[in-house]
C-alpha cells in the first residue's frame, strides 16, 4: 500500500519481522526503540524517532511491539492520537487491560488488530477452514502440544507469564477459534531445575472446557535458548480426525483420508506478512480487522484464568470473562 506510513515500537526479532512485512506491502516504517534500546539503523527503518509524540505525529498506524509491561500505555497513546494500531499478543498483561484498550478504541472509533499470527500459520489457517467445512464433523476432543526456546533469553529463567502470555496464548486463541467459547480452565504448571542458576524449564499442561462440549488439551513448554522448536495438534471430531507434527509435512486428514492439505497461497509468505497484508485489506475497505477485538480481549482473557488456576491449583470458571466479553461484544 504506497504512501503508509506504520510506526514499529520495539527493539526485538517479533519488531524485526514486522518491519519486514510492513516493507513487503510498500510501506513507509518508522521505528521507536523501546526496552531494551537499539542501534535505529539495525532496523532498517527509513525513519527512526527518539519521542512518542513525533512518531504518532508522522504514522497513520502504530503497531506495538515492546514488551507487554508497557503496551497498555503505548495502545492508549496511539489510539489518543486517533491512529489505527497494531498490538502483539497479548493485548493486555490483564485481562481488564486489554478490555481498557479495546473500550478505548471503540469509544474512539479507531481500528485496532490485536494480532494472532498464529491464525495465519498454514496448517492452522487449513485446520480451521476444514472444521468449519464440517471435514470432521462436530469437533470433541482438540490436543495442542508446542516447545520454543524463552521469548526473553537474556531476562534469565522462563517464567509462566512467558509460557502462558507468549507462547500458550496462540494455541488456546487456536482452540476457541475452532470449537467455540470456553466455559472452564483447569492448568498445572511446574518449573525443571537448570544449571544452578535456578529454573530454565517451564511447562504446562492446561484442559479447557467449551461450551458446545468439546475439550481441549494443552501442553506448553518454554525452555533455554538451545530447546528445539515444535508444534503438534490433533483434532477429533465424530465424522473424521485432523493431525500435524512440525518435523513432519502437511496436514494430515483420516476418515476420509488424505495428506498434504495446506491452504493455497498461505504457504509462500509468513504468517507476519499474511496478517498484514488481511489488515492493509480491511482498512482499503472500511471492513472490520481480520482478527476482531472480541477475540484479542479474550485470548487474554484465557491466558489469564490459565495463570490464576495454575498459582492457585484450582479449576477457573470462564463466565465472569464471558459475561465482560458479551458486554463489549455488545457495543462493537
Amino acid at each position: 500500500m504506497v504512501g503508509l506510513r506504520v510506526g514499529v515500537i520495539g527493539a526485538g526479532r517479533i519488531a524485526q519481522r514486522q518491519i519486514s512485512a510492513w516493507r513487503a506491502v510498500g510501506a513507509e516504517v518508522g521505528t521507536l526503540a523501546y526496552d531494551p534500546p537499539f542501534p535505529q539503523e539495525a532496523a532498517g527503518a527509513s525513519s527512526p524517532f527518539d519521542a512518542l509524540d513525533d512518531l504518532l505525529s508522522w504514522v497513520d498506524i502504530v503497531h506495538v511491539c515492546a514488551p507487554a509491561d508497557s503496551r497498555r500505555d503505548l495502545c492508549l497513546a496511539a489510539i489518543g492520537a486517533g491512529r489505527s494500531l497494531v498490538c502483539e499478543q497479548p493485548l493486555g498483561r490483564t485481562f481488564d487491560e486489554a478490555l481498557m484498550i479495546a473500550r478505548a478504541s471503540l469509544d474512539a472509533g479507531v481500528s485496532v488488530l490485536p494480532s494472532q499470527v498464529g491464525r495465519f500459520v498454514p496448517e492452522r489457517t487449513t485446520l480451521q477452514a476444514a472444521v468449519s467445512s464440517g471435514r470432521i464433523g462436530t469437533p470433541a476432543i482438540l490436543r495442542f502440544t508446542c516447545s520454543v526456546p524463552s521469548p526473553s533469553p537474556d531476562a534469565g529463567a522462563p517464567t509462566l507469564f512467558d509460557l502462558v502470555a507468549e507462547v500458550l496464548i496462540e494455541d488456546l486463541d487456536l482452540a476457541r477459534w475452532i470449537a467455540g467459547e470456553v466455559t472452564g480452565v483447569y492448568a498445572v504448571a511446574n518449573s525443571g531445575a537448570g544449571d544452578g542458576q535456578g529454573p530454565s524449564t517451564m511447562v504446562a499442561q492446561v484442559t479447557l472446557t467449551h461450551a458446545e462440549g468439546a475439550i481441549t488439551h494443552l501442553q506448553g513448554q518454554c525452555g533455554p535458548p538451545g530447546l528445539e522448536r515444535r508444534s503438534s495438534f490433533d483434532v477429533a471430531g465424530h465424522a473424521g480426525r485432523l493431525t500435524f507434527r512440525s518435523e513432519a509435512s502437511g496436514l494430515v486428514i483420516d476418515n476420509p483420508p488424505g495428506a498434504g492439505l495446506m491452504a493455497p497461497g498461505l504457504a509462500d509468505e509468513s504468517p507476519e506478512l499474511a496478517q498484514i497484508r488481511a489488515y492493509v485489506s480491511t482498512l482499503r475497505a472500511g471492513a472490520p480487522s481480520p482478527v476482531s477485538l472480541l477475540d484479542g480481549v479474550a485470548a487474554v482473557g484465557l491466558a489469564e484464568a490459565v495463570s490464576r488456576s495454575a498459582g492457585t491449583g484450582q479449576p477457573v470458571a470462564f463466565e465472569d470473562y464471558l459475561t465482560r466479553l458479551e458486554e463489549l461484544s455488545s457495543h462493537v
